[in-house]
């Protein structure tokens, strides 16, 4: 989310205001919390949420899923084949 008004933006801010949990997956985490600043401006009772989140990293990418595991409640199941699968269980 390199601008706080762009297309990505817009659509997080958006599902923020319909009432999803919207995760910011940001390089740059103080700009993460930029955007979600100014969407809780508009409607304090979002549920908008910032994680780092780095592609060119497969460790950092590792870290962002176990990241969404710990904070959401997944299960995460790692394959030998280093594929990542995604489980909700709530």
């Amino acid at each position: 989310m390199n601008n706080p008004s762009s297309l990505g933006f817009e659509t997080a801010r958006s599902l923020a205001f319909q009432g999803c949990t919207v995760v910011f997956a940001c390089r740059d985490v103080e700009k993460g919390h930029t955007a979600v600043k100014k969407v809780l401006k508009q409607r304090p009772f979002a549920k908008c949420h910032v994680l780092k989140l780095n592609l060119e990293s497969l460790v950092e990418v590792k870290g962002f899923a176990q990241a969404v595991v710990t904070a959401f409640g997944y299960v995460l199941d790692e394959r030998k084949n280093s594929e990542i699968e995604i489980v909700y269980y709530k």
